[in-house]
């Protein structure tokens, strides 16, 4: 270093502040006996000075974040977020994480030192994204989350995620069926899958859940006791909502399965035709072939659990009810149930005009 170089350098405490370029680097040391270093430019000689201060103040509290935490790229965090997160969900929730990470955001943040993320480079990426909305709302909470995260590991002073409704409008309008459109389709479905597609519309099971049923879960009297769902790779875990039900199905529900013969404990109540249990993928393509065959689009196997609750609310069961027969955790997902559809308006309107009509025969005979 040269003598003028000296001259420059300032010492304050336990840090010193030296000419870099067009800023100055700052170096401090630890109580623990450490050291550490940050380039502060461009800055001039009483900004550098002032932001020594503020490190070795936050330094002798213990609140100190070393800067250089945040310059690991992204794709490093991120796996290493998504080994926290493997940790904490179901494994259908982590396989979609590593896919929007592969897809989505490791093309666009993956090489960034995760301090360069920015919230215009944030809200770049979204509307870069606009065509493709469901996926890009998915992709945007996940990035969110890694990030909050990071900001709680002390790598980032702030998250840049800071996009204004991004769950709104987003899901497509999807056809209302009813147990009509249920029926034509039924009619098409392979014998051997017929009894599960009923009994998931009696008791509006998930598809999971109908695939995990063993014969100790039902009762002679029609009853289902629900406690778990089979996962697509093939494990067992708690329901979605963690929320367990014992429902009585419909009718039709119940002699479907007394048709079937009978097992016990832990036997599947649907086995697969290769298979101790009925994989979830036979099921949908059944469905699907259906469907097609019924000359229909757009019928998921899920909307059979659908047609079953709102024919619940619509026979005037309370929230309530129509929530424990969901196994919804919370009103919210239950009241989509509770809405008003064209048949209750055509028999409200028939019972107004008949009202109305008998009024006025009321008032003619008084004029006469």
């Amino acid at each position: 270093m040269t003598e003028s170089a000296n001259m420059s350098k300032r010492s304050h405490g336990t840090g010193t502040v030296t000419p870099y370029k067009d800023g100055f680097q700052l170096k401090w040391s630890t109580p623990e006996g450490g050291r550490g270093s940050k380039v502060y430019r461009p800055s001039t000689r009483s900004q550098a000075e002032r932001e020594l201060r503020r490190i070795l103040t936050e330094v002798e509290k213990g609140e100190h974040q070393d800067d250089r935490r945040g310059s690991v790229t992204f794709d490093t965090f991120f796996k290493d977020w998504l080994a926290l997160r493997e940790l904490e969900v179901k494994p259908s929730t982590y396989k979609n994480l590593v896919s929007i990470h592969k897809t989505m955001l490791s093309p666009a943040f993956g090489t960034k030192k995760l301090n360069t993320i920015t919230r215009r480079s944030v809200d770049i990426w979204w509307a870069k994204h606009s065509t493709h909305p469901v996926q890009r709302r998915n992709s945007y909470y996940a990035l969110r989350g890694a990030l909050n995260q990071a900001v709680d590991w002390g790598m980032l002073s702030a998250s840049p995620c800071r996009v204004k409704d991004p769950g709104k409008d987003v899901s497509v309008k999807r056809p209302t069926w009813g147990v009509e459109d249920f029926d034509a389709v039924l009619a098409y479905v392979d014998e051997f899958y017929r009894p599960a597609i009923e009994v998931m519309f009696a008791a509006h099971l998930r598809l999971g859940e109908l695939i995990a049923l063993d014969w100790s879960d039902v009762s002679r009297d029609g009853m289902l006791t629900v406690t778990k769902q089979r996962l697509g790779l093939g494990f067992t875990a708690d329901t979605k909502t963690g929320q367990h039900k014992r429902i009585q199905m419909f009718r039709r529900g119940v002699d479907a399965l007394q048709a079937l013969p009978r097992g016990f404990g832990n036997t599947p109540v649907f086995p697969g035709e290769r298979a101790a249990r009925m994989p979830r993928r036979s099921l949908q393509d059944a469905w699907n072939d259906a469907v097609t065959a019924a000359g229909l689009e757009n019928f998921h196997v899920h909307d059979v659990r659908h047609i079953g609750l709102s024919l619940v609310a619509e026979a005037g069961a309370s929230e309530r009810v129509v929530q424990e027969r969901a196994g919804h955790a919370s009103a919210t997902s239950t009241r989509r149930y509770l809405h008003s559809n064209e048949r209750m308006h055509a028999d409200a309107v028939q019972k107004v005009d008949a009202l109305v009509s008998k009024l006025q025969q009321k008032n003619e005979k008084r004029k006469a």
